[in-house]
């Protein structure tokens, strides 16, 4: 069975490499981004999903080891039972993969779209997409503000959801 890993900060690639001497499988999904360095915008790989991986393993053998592991915080749990993963999940993670990456697909708005705020203090406000900044790390869309016209806001690219059509 499938088994989501807690690890230590920047200690995924550590439990990948230590696990997979005595589990089936271990599958750590990787994404391509750009970063910030030195105030230059560089291209990066981690991990999808910041302190966790996938183990396939059968946990009655394995847990001990498991837990024993350099950089493995535990398991994720529910109610204090390890939590399950579907294996359809992991496969249609591993779908989105071109040479060991995922590709997402990016979003491609256009002014005057409409949009939705998803994250942050502005969350569940409506905003018009302006344009993207930085390339397409972040956007800038406008509200409307009472009796001020519309207020510009910067926001990161996946802080916002295109609106469907009613």
């Amino acid at each position: 069975m499938w088994y989501v890993i807690r690890t230590k900060r920047y200690k995924e690639q550590l439990v990948k490499q230590t696990t997979s001497s005595f589990a089936e499988d271990v599958y750590l999904p990787l994404l391509r981004t750009k970063k910030r360095c030195l105030g230059k915008l560089v291209e990066v790989t981690e991990p999808l999903f910041p302190c966790y991986l996938f183990s396939r393993l059968r946990l009655n053998e394995g847990h001990y080891r498991l837990v024993h592991t350099p950089g493995v915080s535990g398991i994720v749990c529910a109610g204090g039972e390890p939590c399950v993963v579907d294996a359809s999940i992991v496969q249609d993670i591993r779908s989105r993969e071109t040479n060991g990456i995922i590709v997402l697909n990016p979003r491609t708005l256009r002014p005057p779209q409409r949009v939705t705020i998803t994250y942050g203090a502005f969350r569940g406000i409506e905003a018009v997409f302006e344009r993207y900044l930085s390339g397409a790390e972040r956007v800038a869309v406008l509200m409307d503000s009472i009796g001020r016209g519309n207020l510009r806001v910067i926001l990161r690219t996946d802080a916002i959801v295109p609106q469907t059509a009613s």
